[in-house]
């Protein structure tokens, strides 16, 4: 979830959320365990309950990485059980370019 997301961005929404500031090893330290929180969320088994209807949406939007601005797609995936409540299930991120019909990609 956070891959690509900066350091300074996340400095930014952190003191936008807490009116503090925070050094950047804080920062790094957050990130890691907003990281780890995100991928066993993610790993979580959802057995043991029915889910009849699911609810994918995207998103796309534009995130640095290897210091490229590159547009990434968020995929992410709902889940409504028997007795009406809703879960997340997830989210994750798609870096490729879709394929156009024919092979090629979107861009050209």
């Amino acid at each position: 979830m956070l891959q690509g997301v900066s350091t300074r961005m996340v400095a930014k929404v952190t003191e936008e959320l807490c009116g503090a500031t925070f050094s950047k090893s804080t920062i790094s330290e957050l990130s890691k365990e907003l990281q780890r929180r995100v991928d066993a969320r993610n790993e979580r088994p959802l057995e043991g309950q029915e889910y009849p209807f699911l609810i994918v949406d995207a998103v796309v939007i534009k995130v640095c990485k290897e210091e490229k601005v590159r547009s990434v797609s968020a995929l992410i995936v709902s889940g409504i059980n028997t007795e009406g409540i809703g879960r997340f299930w997830g989210c994750d991120w798609e870096t490729q370019r879709p394929k156009r019909p024919g092979g090629r990609s979107s861009s050209g």
